[in-house]
């Protein structure tokens, strides 16, 4: 009963309420994934990103085939990685390229294959005139995808601004024909 009004007051929108509850449930029931999925997404909803991931994650463990518990440890971090971006983005825009890469390092520690981190990492280690690396970071992009047409241009513009104009010219040509 106590675990149907916590879902009734997350429904509601009454989140703190729901993670009351849910919390209360769990104390009673330590081992049920289906209430630990309840909590993570009171915790969820509160905007407690950290709490819910260490409940989907509970969760996960005692029932490992549970697509309720991977959908929300997903959506957490999915919330978790767009507040970095967001926060990488205004450091940019406001010229802080020292700091836009330093959290754009962060998403890449925990997500080195990221695409969108791995061209924006790019894009500002060639503002801050770390060519080489940024070099590096372009092609990463392009080993996942070697169609990528942002990489390629970021790529160009990088080989340029170091001087090697032939391949800059030899990418900027394969981002148009892209």
């Amino acid at each position: 009963a106590q675990k149907g009004l916590a879902y009734v007051l997350l429904w509601q929108g009454d989140s703190k309420g729901s993670m009351d509850y849910f919390e209360g449930v769990n104390r009673e029931f330590p081992n049920d994934p289906d209430i630990l999925i309840g909590l993570g997404r009171a915790r969820f909803s509160a905007g407690e990103t950290e709490a819910a991931k260490e409940a989907f994650r509970l969760a996960l463990e005692l029932n490992p085939e549970s697509v309720e518990a991977s959908q929300g440890l997903e959506a957490a971090f999915s919330q978790e990685l767009q507040v970095l971006f967001d926060e990488a983005e205004r450091f940019s825009e406001a010229g802080d390229y020292e700091r836009a890469k330093t959290i754009y390092e962060q998403i890449l520690e925990e997500n080195p294959t990221n695409p969108d981190a791995r061209l924006l990492i790019g894009h500002t280690r060639s503002r801050l005139k770390q060519y080489d690396q940024a070099i590096q970071d372009f092609n990463e992009v392009l080993k996942l995808n070697p169609d990528h047409v942002d990489a390629h241009i970021g790529l160009g513009y990088t080989l340029a601004w170091s001087g090697n104009y032939a391949e800059a010219h030899a990418q900027f040509l394969k981002a148009v024909e892209l």
